[in-house]
């Protein structure tokens, strides 16, 4: 997911994030997983204040939050 510098801070980002979030319990979907690259920490921003946990995949080129007890 990418955001326009001038569509920035308009909650898009978390809107869509809440949007993959009702698909995944229509889906009934247990787990989320939400990776990143190293050079976009407003994405980790993003994923924390969600309330996404942050875990790692052995890469140190990538971080992945993962879902804390939504369905």
């Amino acid at each position: 997911m990418w955001t326009h510098p001038r569509h920035r801070g308009a909650g898009l980002g978390r809107l869509v994030v809440r949007e993959l979030e009702r698909e995944a319990q229509r889906r009934k979907y247990r787990r989320i997983y939400l990776t990143t690259g190293p050079r976009r920490p407003e994405a980790v921003r993003l994923y924390l204040a969600s309330g996404y946990d942050p875990q790692f995949d052995g890469s140190p080129r990538h971080r992945r939050c993962r879902d804390r007890g939504r369905p």
